[in-house]
Formats: C-alpha cells, structure tokens, sequence
C-alpha cells in the first residue's frame, strides 16, 4: 500500500485481518472486503466490472478504512458521517476513486445519508459512492433508496448488496475463477469470514419487499408490467437466489489438495 493521499486528513490501510473491537463488526466486514479486493484481482475485477469500471492487469487498487478528508477551511465544523472506506483505481495516469459506505445486520442506508456523502464526494472530486448492506437491489446500477435524479449529476451512485458480494466470491471459487493459489485460500478465509453469523451479513433468505404483490397478482391474473420495478426486482432476486445456490454460497469451496 502506497502513502495516504493527501487530500485524506487521516484514514487506515484495508486490512484482511483488521484489529478492532468484537462490537465494531460493520468496520471488519468493510476492511475485509476491501482489502480482499485489493489481495485478489479476479475479485476486484468483477466486482468494479459490475459497475462498469474496466480493471486491467496493470491497474492498481488502493482501499482505505474510516477515511477524513482534508478541509481547506480549518474552522469549519466536521462532516456528520466518517466514510467507511475509500477506493483509489489506477490505470496509467489515470484515476478513478469512490466512497465506501457499509452497514450490516438490519441497518441500512437513508436518503439524508447517502445525500451527504455524495456532497463530501463532490467537494473532493469523488467520482462515486458506493453502498454495502444487506438490502436487496436488482442491479448494482438500481439504489435502493430513491433520490432526486440531480443527487447524482457529478458523483455516480452504486450498490452491492452482501448477498451479491458473496454470489461474487462463490462463483469465482467454484468456476475456478481465480489463478492464483494464495489468492484462492485468501477469497476462501474471506467467503468463510462473510458466511459466518458474528458477520452481520445476512444471508440471502428471503425475495425482495414486492414479492408477495408480485406473486398475489400473479394468483389473481392481474396484469403486470415486465418492465416495472416490481417485476424486475422480483426477477432479479430469483435469479440472484440460484446463482447463490448453484454456487454453493452457504459452503466454503476449497482448493484442490
């Protein structure tokens, strides 16, 4: 890991095995993840691809933990919210960065939250914000918390449910995804980390919240629109539900030998 940027006041390398308190679980699954992503290059690359950001091989990843940014003004007041992490994406002289904001166990993200991050993420030329909890989106492109279609004119916003991250991890690692054998026992620990119940990290147990109307309307022969958002988060949700269990997501998968 390169020095900390120095637009951040303060701000701690991702650490696979993060030393915080037992309480502090929303903290260790965000550093695990993180610097998973930093460890293992497949894992980085489909997660970033699924947000349409490219990884090549001579891209680097920086990731950062419970990020302060420098503020030009030293007597204005501190920001409400102290990021999760921070991701730094280096190809060449370019660079892409984004905001990490994690929650775990019933928490989720609200539309004031998610407001001012995308405000902190503009005034330090962020170029996303990028949500983790265990609330269901049919896509990462599809938030799911609404927000005015102007919130997001300068700063993109994404989200990756746990469940997808997971559905991420198990795939590499049952389709031989990954090359590297270090790498492949790191997204292992890293699988058996998120599968755990002291986690926080739900499982995939039950369909998204339009589900019932969805099926009710189905019973009555009520039509429906293939193109609304209740179908498509319904489809989508189905569909996320077997590739978790066609991969084996409740199971860790270990190398050979």
């Amino acid at each position: 890991m390169s020095d900390r940027p120095e637009f951040l006041a303060s701000g701690e390398p991702a650490r696979l095995i993060p030393i915080v308190a037992d309480s502090a679980r929303e903290q260790k699954s965000a550093s695990v993840l993180l610097a998973g992503m930093r460890a293992v290059y497949e894992l980085r690359q489909a997660l970033l691809k699924s947000i349409g950001i490219r990884v090549g091989s001579r891209a680097t990843l920086e990731a950062w933990t419970e990020v302060v940014f420098e503020s030009s003004d030293k007597k204005a007041p501190k920001p409400k919210d102290r990021p999760d992490g921070l991701l730094i994406l280096r190809t060449g002289k370019k660079e892409w960065r984004a905001l990490i904001e994690a929650k775990i166990g019933n928490e989720s993200v609200t539309e004031e939250q998610i407001s001012r991050y995308l405000q902190q993420a503009k005034a330090h030329k962020i170029d996303a914000v990028i949500t983790i909890t265990n609330q269901f989106s049919a896509l990462p492109t599809h938030h799911p918390v609404s927000l005015p279609k102007n919130a997001t004119k300068s700063v993109s916003l994404f989200h990756w449910s746990w469940a997808f991250v997971r559905t991420q991890c198990a795939l590499l690692l049952k389709n031989d995804g990954v090359e590297d054998e270090d790498q492949i026992f790191i997204l292992n620990e890293i699988q058996r980390y998120f599968e755990s119940d002291r986690s926080g990290i739900s499982h995939f147990d039950q369909m998204n919240a339009e589900w019932k109307d969805v099926v009710n309307k189905v019973k009555s022969n009520a039509s429906l629109a293939k193109t609304s958002d209740e179908v498509q988060n319904t489809i989508a949700a189905w569909h996320q539900e077997q590739r978790g269990s066609h991969a084996g997501v409740r199971s860790c998968v270990l190398p050979p030998g």
